[in-house]
């Protein structure tokens, strides 16, 4: 995904949260792609993928963990870092997972990877359907 598809995906997902417990009517948007617990899916850095670069994102063991990575990176990248570097580890671009959690109202995700046996905690953007 590039920069506009994520940004729009994420609107998209909030347009969605606002319609499902607003008006209590599901309505999909046009870029959704919200996996439920159970499905597969991969890993999807087609931002860095595109410029060539290294694709993959952070995905942290704990729940906690996720949520100090998220809340850092807005206000001081380099903790962030530190606390992925500690606590997470990262995904390569195109891993298959399978979504064993799911938090509604943050967006998170707990996959696991294939041939793994404990599911990390990552923001569904880094996340598409299995083909």
């Amino acid at each position: 995904m590039d920069f506009i598809a994520a940004l729009s995906h994420r609107v998209g997902v909030i347009v969605f949260w606002l319609f499902s417990v607003g008006a209590s009517i599901l309505v999909a948007p046009v870029h959704a792609e919200i996996l439920w617990v159970g499905q597969r899916g991969r890993i999807d850095d087609g931002w860095h993928r595109a410029e060539g670069k290294y694709g993959g994102w952070w995905a942290c063991r704990s729940y906690d963990d996720f949520q100090k990575f998220e809340r850092l990176r807005k206000e001081d990248i380099e903790a962030a870092f530190k606390v992925a570097e500690r606590s997470c580890i990262k995904l390569r671009d195109g891993t298959e997972i399978v979504v064993e959690d799911a938090t509604f109202f943050h967006f998170a995700l707990c996959v696991r990877p294939r041939s793994e046996p404990d599911c990390l905690w990552i923001d569904q953007l880094w996340i598409s359907k299995a083909p």
